[in-house]
Formats: C-alpha cells, sequence, structure tokens
C-alpha cells in the first residue's frame, strides 16, 4: 500500500476515485484473458475492457504512483497516524 499525500494535490489534474486494474495472467504472467478496469461509483459499478480505456486507467496509475509516498514512507506515516488516534 502506498500513500498519496495531500501535498501531492491532484496528480491528474481531477479527483478519479477508486479504480482497480485487473490483469488474468497464468503462472509465467502471460496473460490469458484481456484486462479490465473495475470502477466503483456511487450508483453502482462500471468494468471497462477495451484497451483505450485500460492503457488510460494505467497510465492514471502510474501517475499517481509517482507522486505517492514509498512504501517505507506510507508505513510510517500510517503509524505516526495511528498512534495520534489512540491519544
Amino acid at each position: 500500500m502506498r500513500v498519496l499525500p495531500y501535498t501531492a494535490g491532484t496528480p491528474l489534474g481531477d479527483l478519479t476515485g477508486p479504480f482497480t486494474i485487473l490483469d488474468f495472467g497464468d503462472a509465467n504472467h502471460q496473460p490469458d484473458e484481456p484486462s479490465v478496469v473495475y470502477v466503483e461509483s456511487y450508483t453502482g459499478a462500471m468494468y471497462f475492457d477495451d484497451r483505450d480505456s485500460v492503457a488510460r486507467y494505467r497510465a492514471a496509475h502510474d501517475a499517481m504512483r509517482r507522486v505517492a509516498l514509498d512504501a517505507r514512507q506510507s508505513r510510517d506515516l500510517l503509524r505516526h497516524m495511528s498512534k495520534g488516534a489512540r491519544a
């Protein structure tokens, strides 16, 4: 898990909302089926399986990952925040 800090702003210029990229592969990481993007919303869920949409969400994920805290920093922040919540 990696934390996207408030200081990163909105790296995509807009809020994307939660999404999950589903990749289906075998033990050798060879795709068995095309990737699918699952998007949650207030009124339901959407699935995108066309290459352009999947590529766009993958690019969004990469952009957010570039500005997110690394794994150690994310863990440290979460630990710090949980200690403050117990006080």
